[in-house]
């Protein structure tokens, strides 16, 4: 996939995969041809490991009484999601580590791990920073649109500002109160959920994550930076999910 046309490429004819296999990248790779390979004991106990330790997330995930509380100066306090996520895959990762003794040394070299890391050094800044500034002017914001009454221009707004909150529940939480005070309606709110996930426009951590994924060089960030792979699936997936859900709100609400 080009980033910078937007549509999908054959390997046979990608000039960038063309170039790497001329360089010897590619040597045992021939386009069109697919080979068996044999998974080992070792990647079938990962794989089981790395599979409990998705259901355990899942698993107190939907049911919080499970999840450890302490006493603070606020009162009780439980454990949040994302603080369980994160020590369930740390100590996932170990439990593999140690299970199918692989060696520490070998972490950073992989693909997954460059890859991880460039996407959390990309996303992370921008998103703390818009994060804090809608937090800092939140009172302004939902005043100043307090009667601005034109859903499609304020779903536009919504969906331009989460290109550079880089998440859909902060944009939510920091942009949806002024809709309620505009007064619009539980259909249109629902209906404009999707909007809020523009944050694939400018490149960040899932995108440039995947672009260094791919060996092949087929999956870009074009010249102009927004020229890239995902920019026009998303913008079709973020259509087609507002007009279904605008359906599905008439229905359901």
């Amino acid at each position: 996939m080009s980033g910078d046309s937007g549509g999908q490429s054959n390997l046979e004819t990608d000039p960038e995969f063309q170039r790497r296999v001329a360089e010897g990248e590619f040597e045992s790779v021939k386009t069109g041809e697919r080979t068996i390979s044999i998974i080992s004991k070792t990647a079938k106990k990962a794989l089981m490991i790395f599979i409990s330790g998705i259901i355990l997330v899942v698993v107190l995930g939907s049911v919080p009484e499970l999840r450890p509380v302490w006493n603070t100066s606020a009162g009780v306090e439980r454990m949040s999601i994302p603080t369980a996520l994160q020590i369930i895959m740390l100590t996932t990762a170990c439990i593999i580590m140690m299970v199918c003794r692989i060696s520490p040394s070998k972490l950073d070299s992989g693909s997954v791990f460059k890859a991880g890391l460039v996407g959390v050094v990309a996303i992370f800044g921008l998103s703390w920073m818009m994060s804090s500034f809608f937090e800092a002017w939140q009172d302004l914001f939902n005043n100043t649109f307090n009667d601005f009454h034109n859903p499609v221009i304020f779903g536009v707004i919504v969906f331009v500002l989460s290109a550079v909150i880089y998440s859909p529940a902060a944009t939510a939480v920091a942009l949806f109160p002024a809709g309620v005070l505009m007064g619009y309606s539980t259909e249109t709110l629902i209906a404009l959920l999707p909007v809020t996930c523009g944050s694939f426009i400018i490149p960040g951590g899932a995108q440039i994550a995947c672009v260094a994924f791919d060996r092949t060089g087929t999956t870009r960030v074009g010249k102009y930076v927004v020229n890239h792979s995902y920019m026009l699936p998303g913008l079709i997936t973020v259509l087609a999910s507002t007009i279904f859900c605008f359906l599905f709100s008439t229905i359901l609400v």
